[in-house]
């Protein structure tokens, strides 16, 4: 019973949502954000490769406002 208990508890960690942050400072920002837009989230992990904002992955959907995407979308507009 323990073990199922704890393969229980593994699956719902993995189906939380993951709110990243460029940096710490923009956590709750990022959280109300995300609220938002409909996702309630309660911690935030910080990632280094982010410019700027926040990006927020729930199950297999992403909403990406990061200042990185913004710049990748600018580059693919002007390289096509």
């Amino acid at each position: 019973i323990a073990r199922e208990l704890r393969k229980i508890a593994a699956r719902r960690h993995a189906l939380r949502p993951i709110v990243e942050v460029a940096h710490e400072r923009e956590s709750a920002a990022a959280l109300a954000a995300a609220a938002h837009e409909g996702v309630v989230a309660h911690e935030t992990n910080v990632n280094p490769s982010l410019i700027h904002g926040w990006r927020v992955r729930k199950n297999a959907v992403l909403i990406d406002r990061s200042a990185k995407n913004t710049l990748l979308h600018i580059y693919r507009n002007v390289t096509t």
